[in-house]
């Protein structure tokens, strides 16, 4: 090739979409700096180029040469899959320079693969590397690679369009990635973990952890500990503490972990305060290989790795596309191994880029990240996606950042139980570089929510300091002085932020907010708890946990509440850096004029713990903060501006031992604090209005009317205070004005105090029912009952209930993917308004509804596996450990998984072989043994129960993969005289085929020998060989074969393929057959599995219409047209049907004649019942075992009555309790 061919294929493949938008008339621009970025490229690609780039000319295995014309792409060479190919990657290791994917590239599910690119994987078809259904198994592993040269790695450009020079994964088409899946990614601690232990206990289930792989430990000491230096001179000191470490599984026993080498710290794990225990590794990775030798955790400027992209340009050939289209794709239970590239923007580890509507629905879910060079996920205006149970260990940045230029264009994603580890920020010598010194990009955060107020976090932890020793926050809202921007997410609940050396939960001078809730959740062991501000906005807390930060609720701001909450001080024998003692709420005004009525409320609270000062003043509650208005030219007439003051409302707190209530905050030094003229606070508790206590200034606004004979010095809070019951009943201001003359007109003061409602939540979980149940105070009016950011039900009488289907949502208005844990709340209103009647000020809200929330309950994968749980909250503060705790131990409770059915009939469900490889079939034998067929050709026995070691039958060399292999067995009606059994499976063909083989097998001595084919030669699909195989109630062998992927076939009368075929045990077409043909039923292109009804007799076929959905026909009897349909039913969207099978036992008299479907894609098992007075016709559908096993490959009934279901892994008997 050519040096300009080789420019011309750089462009030709990489080309940006054309900038149609900015009316240029369909051409196509490159910027100056694009132009010279592919030019240096090309030269060095060129150095090394061969004479042609490989470009597949046919379908079929990519290291079959005749897949490429002849030669396989070497290192060295770019590489195409060319559209409307079909390409399965099965090399143990390959590698390329560059590679574009424009039909189809399907990893190998049958062995294990690595790819290595050198540059881009540009994908505008369709990348494979699994799919809920037809995942990459356990047992084997892929690695995709980027293999950077230093020279690459330092070229990168960064921005929001393509840039050949940096390297990465480009996606305009869909990519799908599916390991292996896990119960959960990670869990919190079930017990403390002391330095030099071997082993964890994890609240939760592990036992699908692999050995030899790595886990993360989270810190659970303070950020920041404090020291006292006993030289001769002492100082205080202050040092960085990082005890985040990782370790390797030794083994797994349940929900322990012995772990290969002893803990270097120890880890908390009892209490309300706990660490957690993230798994980093999965059997599918796409990682960056960097040039030399490079230490990444001790110089984070050489992160320097490729980075992935959704694009919103869905067409390789240059036209453009409109916003919310472009590249697709879920990815499930994979590993990101240090991808993106630090401080380039737009170059993360995984960037959603502005796909608008285009990726509703789209899935990240159970995925690790390690040493990310920026970020793990930024999702840039893209709508509607789930990032769920993920694990992010060590990133640049922030580690989950939402960018919105518009908050218009960002709604509803939500991310929901992830955790984040040991975020670390730019460099030092970088944080002032102009191009990445923005907050923005410089931030080092857990979480970093958008502009828009359309998100919702719920479950999330945030957790250990940074090592590069950077200020690092757990959830941080940015700074943003436009009043439609930096909004809170509307749903914020039962969040936890530990062992920052910033804030746990920091917002700052986000002014688009109107009232937003934050329920639930903890922020411990940080600088701040919770750090607030500037100028007004709402912010309401509910039932927060603050413990162990040297300030617990900072609030630069007077219009926040904080209610039903626990802030619990470091203990007294902390030693502080500070001469101030512990504060539990500081609080002041930022260069802004609060309303009156903008006052904070901290109502019914409890302060415990706070460390004294080092000169033995005690630790305060609620501390008012320093001034921030003195000297400004145009705020000095105090008599009629009050910049700076302050209106807290203080009830129903209490104070544990050796806590000081108050502290008003007034200085007489040489800035005093001459806004506070015009502070009050009222004490609803002592009936007490408190001003400044000296009274230098008179003039001020308010003091004149709140100061009567009987106000006296308050010794409680250093404070002037007033008796409520020496003022009128109420007093109204006249004319007030704010500073830079905005005024507020008039406003009453009352002294009067409803307290808010109690609330106190009980729920029981009873299949996939949740029923909650909400005991309130007597004044409640009404309780609104809500799951996750859905609410559910509104109830106005006691007794307050309700009842939601977790399966169901969809019928709350839920549009977005069903979630694995979901968190369950309810709230009480009473109907008072707070604010009502008075003018609007600064961004308050006039109309504040009082409410109080119940305790969060969090609904585990584990608890919906097992079909039972029950919640109990004593009150609304219960903490979210003590909340999972609880959960923990109603899960732990059940013995053996539970399942209800919809009659209330209980059922067990126990595992009776675990270690399998992609059962494809079972059958029953008459003595009892059990015969497992597994896809990759292997027939293994369980006999009494337990797995016998020799394999009965090995076809694996025999079966074609991964598309083809053992599909199904059936026994011999007089198997135990006979000993036959019967498979069908697909084996290689010529051309690159594969066929269909139907063959007999004779059972002696444990094995299966003796093969006899009986049927052969008939084409299977290429994609994924289907076909089913059973003995019909006359002794015939009925054996359904799919279109060999052309469904025109299925109606072609001349082929079996498409057909469901009537044999005799000899594979002979029966003498009763109304033609000559063994030919029974047509029109099944993709057939999945056979059975006949036992009120009927009728032979009902399930289909595979499309992916992920389904069809049952009937067929009639022999004596009919062999092409007639007497019944279709479609089922559900999203089932992926894998078996199915009528139950006729008695041992479950309930389930006869019902019709069970294991469906794949749908994780769950599907019962359908049907009509006594027309048994053609489906009555009921009910949804089993729904994401509590996996993905169901196999039902059938046993000899026994049980049912017998088999996942990816394990063969279960579901029976009566």
């Amino acid at each position: 090739m050519s040096l300009h061919r080789t420019f011309v294929y750089l462009f030709a493949r990489f080309r940006p979409a054309p900038k149609t938008a900015s009316g240029n008339g369909g051409k196509i621009n490159f910027t100056m700096k694009q132009f010279a970025g592919a030019a240096v490229l090309t030269a060095a690609l060129w150095a090394a180029t061969p004479a042609q780039a490989a470009v597949t000319v046919r379908s079929g295995a990519w290291t079959n040469p005749a897949t490429w014309g002849g030669s396989l792409p070497r290192p060295q060479e770019m590489a195409e899959i060319a559209s409307g190919h079909l390409v399965t990657f099965d090399a143990s290791s390959a590698e390329v320079a560059g590679l574009t994917v424009r039909g189809t590239l399907r990893v190998a599910r049958d062995r294990t693969t690595r790819l290595t690119v050198g540059c881009n994987l540009i994908v505008y078809g369709t990348l494979d590397i699994g799919r809920p259904g037809d995942h990459i198994p356990a047992h084997v592993r892929h690695d995709l690679v980027f293999r950077l040269t230093r020279a690459r790695a330092a070229a990168f450009v960064g921005g929001a369009d393509f840039e050949a020079t940096d390297c990465g994964l480009w996606v305009m088409g869909r990519w799908d990635a599916h390991a292996a899946p896990l119960t959960r990614a990670w869990g919190k601690l079930a017990g403390d973990a002391a330095a030099g232990a071997t082993q964890l206990d994890v609240d939760g289930d592990v036992s699908d952890w692999p050995v030899g792989g790595q886990v993360a430990i989270t810190q659970t000491s303070d950020g920041l500990t404090y020291s006292v230096d006993s030289g001769p001179s002492p100082r205080n000191l202050t040092r960085l503490q990082h005890e985040t470490e990782y370790a390797t599984i030794a083994a797994v026993n349940g929900s322990t972990l012995v772990l290969t080498a002893p803990l270097q710290f120890g880890h908390r794990g009892t209490g309300q305060l706990r660490g957690e225990v993230g798994l980093l590794t999965r059997n599918v990775t796409i990682s960056t290989e960097l040039e030399g030798a490079v230490n990444l955790s001790s110089d984070i400027r050489a992160r320097k790795f490729a980075h992935v992209m959704f694009m919103p340009t869905a067409h390789g050939d240059g036209t453009a596309v409109t916003h919310g289209g472009g590249g697709k794709g879920d990815l499930q239970y994979v590993a990101f191994r240090h991808m993106g590239h630090y401080g380039k923007d737009g170059r993360y580890a995984l960037h959603y880029h502005r796909l608008g509507d285009g990726a509703r629905g789209m899935i990240v879910r159970g995925v690790s990240w390690f040493e990310s060079g920026f970020r793990c996920t930024n999702i840039h205006e893209s709508n509607g996606m789930l990032v769920e149970d993920t694990v992010c260990v060590n990133p640049m940045g922030a580690a989950h950042f939402v960018q919105t230029d518009n908050p218009s264009q960002q709604q509803d994603s939500v991310f929901v139980h992830n955790l984040v580890v040991s975020h670390v920020g730019l460099h030092f010598s970088d944080r002032n570089t102009p191009a990445i010194r923005g907050e923005r990009l410089r931030g080092a955060s857990g979480f970093w929510p958008g502009a828009s107020e359309h998100e919702a976090f719920l479950g999330n932890v945030s957790a250990g300091s940074a090592p590069d020793g950077a200020d690092a926050t757990g959830f941080h809202w940015p700074e943003d002085t436009v009043s439609d921007k930096g909004r809170i997410p509307r749903t914020f609940v039962a969040n936890e932020a530990h062992s920052h050396t910033a804030a746990g939960w920091h917002s700052w001078q986000n002014r688009g907010n109107r009232g937003h809730d934050i329920v639930g959740g903890a922020s411990w062991g940080n600088a701040d708890g919770f750090r607030h501000g500037a100028y007004g906005f709402d912010l309401y807390v509910y039932n927060a946990l603050f413990a162990s930060n040297r300030v617990a609720y900072f609030q630069q701001v007077t219009q926040g509440f904080l209610q039903d909450s626990t802030v619990l001080g470091r203990g007294e024998n902390a030693i502080r850096l500070e001469a101030s003692p512990d504060r539990g709420i500081v609080f002041n005004n930022y260069s802004i004029q609060p309303h009156p009525w903008a006052g904070g409320r901290f109502i019914r609270n409890t302060f415990s713990a706070l460390t004294p000062g080092r000169g033995g003043e005690p630790g305060v509650a609620i501390w008012r903060g320093s001034d921030t208005c003195t000297n400004r030219s145009d705020e000095v007439d105090w008599s009629v501006r009050y910049c700076s003051s302050s209106f807290p409302r203080v009830a129903q707190n209490t104070f544990g031992p050796g806590v000081h209530p108050y502290h008003f905050g007034w200085s007489d030094g040489p800035r005093p604090f001459y806004p506070n003229v015009n502070s009050f606070w009222l004490d609803y508790d002592r009936q007490l209005v408190l001003l400044r206590k000296d009274q230098k200034k008179p003039e001020g606004q308010f003091t004149p009317l709140l100061v009567t004979p009987a106000s006296f010095h308050d010794p409680v809070a250093d404070a002037l205070a007033t008796p409520f019951g020496s003022l009128p009943a109420s007093i109204t201001f006249r004319n007030l004005q704010s500073y830079r003359d905005r005024p507020y007109g008039d406003f009453t003061l009352d002294f009067h105090y409803d307290p808010p409602p109690t609330i106190a939540l009980t729920a029981h979980l009873s299949g996939t029912q949740l029923t909650m149940t909400a005991a309130t105070s007597d004044d409640t009016q009404r309780v609104e009952f809500w799951l996750d950011w859905v609410l559910i039900a509104t109830d106005t009488a006691a007794p307050f209930e309700a009842v939601v289907d977790l399966e169901a949502l969809a019928n709350y208005g839920d549009t977005l993917p069903a979630r694995r844990f979901a968190y369950a709340y309810a709230r009480a209103f009473d109907g008072v308004i707070i604010n009502a009647g008075n003018a609007e000020g600064n961004n308050v809200d006039p109309g504040y509804a009082q409410r109080a929330y119940s305790a969060v309950m969090e609904v585990t994968p584990e608890m919906r596996r097992a079909g039972t749980a029950a919640f109990n909250a004593v009150d609304g503060r219960q903490s979210i450990v003590d909340r999972r705790q609880s959960m923990v131990a109603s899960q732990q409770s059940a013995a053996t998984p539970l399942v209800v059915t919809v009659e209330q009939t209980q059922l067990n469900l126990a595992p009776l072989a675990r270690g399998l490889k992609l059962p494809s079939d079972v059958a029953f034998a008459p003595d009892g043994s059990i015969f497992v067929a597994e896809r990759g050709g292997i027939v293994r026995v369980i006999r009494d129960g337990i797995p016998v070691g020799a394999v009965a039958l090995d076809l694996s060399s025999e079966v074609s993969l991964p598309a083809g292999g053992l599909l199904a067995i059936a026994l011999d009606p007089k198997f135990a005289d006979t000993g036959m059994m019967y498979a069908l499976y697909a084996s290689a063909a010529a051309r690159d085929a594969q066929q269909f083989v139907l063959a007999r097998f004779r059972f002696a001595n444990g094995m299966f020998a003796e093969r006899a084919v009986l049927l052969d030669r008939i084409p299977a699909s290429l994609d994924s060989a289907s076909a089913a195989l059973r003995v019909g109630p006359d002794g015939k062998l009925y054996v359904a074969l799919d279109s060999s992927g052309d469904e025109r076939l299925a109606g072609n009368a001349a082929t079996y393929n498409g057909k469901v075929l009537r044999l005799e045990t000899d594979g002979t077409t029966p003498n009763d057959q109304p033609r000559p043909t063994p030919i029974f039923s047509s029109a099944h292109p993709w057939p999945h599995a056979l059975d006949w009804q036992p009120a009927t007799g009728h032979l009902w076929v399930v289909d595979g219409i499309e992916a992920g959905s389904g069809r049952l026909s009937v067929a009639t009897g022999p004596e009919q047209q062999a092409q007639t349909m007497r019944t279709s039913y479609a089922l559900p969207a999203g089932t992926g049907a894998a078996s199915a099978a009528f139950y006729r036992g008695d041992l479950m008299p309930g389930f006869k004649g019902n019709l069970f479907i294991a469906a794949e894609t749908g994780r769950e098992l599907i019962r359908l019942r049907f009509d006594p007075a027309n048994a053609s016709r489906v009555a009921a559908t009910e949804r089993l075992l729904k994401d509590r096993i996996g993905a169901l490959r196999v039902v059938a009934e046993g000899r026994d009555g049980g049912l017998y279901i088999a996942t990816e892994d394990t063969l279960y008997r579901l029976a009566p309790q």
